[in-house]
């Protein structure tokens, strides 16, 4: 099985998003969660199926809500480097990955 390393800034955007979901209305927030699961499983069955953007950085976009997740796989793990609303400035995007591939 794929191993994973998460960014220490997408922990924190996770429960943000988290608790925005909260506020709008309770149990939303957990099933943002189990949407993220589901897709952080299908990236760890198959990392390399998901479409590659901004160099070696891939994409995986939830079904259910407006995000994507940003990640790299080398092999035997793979790196999560960001988990962005598609509403969010794209060309913010791959500074925010650089930065974080730096970070870990």
């Amino acid at each position: 099985m794929t191993n994973f390393v998460i960014a220490p800034d997408v922990a924190k955007e996770m429960r943000d998003v988290f608790r925005w979901y909260e506020l709008q209305r309770s149990g939303l927030g957990d099933e943002f969660l189990t949407e993220l699961d589901r897709g952080i499983d299908a990236i760890r069955r198959t990392p390399a199926a998901y479409l590659r953007c901004y160099g070696s950085f891939r994409r995986f976009k939830l079904a259910r809500f407006p995000y994507v997740v940003f990640y790299e796989w080398s092999g035997e793990v793979v790196y999560v480097f960001g988990i962005f609303h598609t509403s969010r400035d794209p060309g913010a995007w791959p500074r925010t990955l650089r930065k974080r591939r730096k970070d870990i």
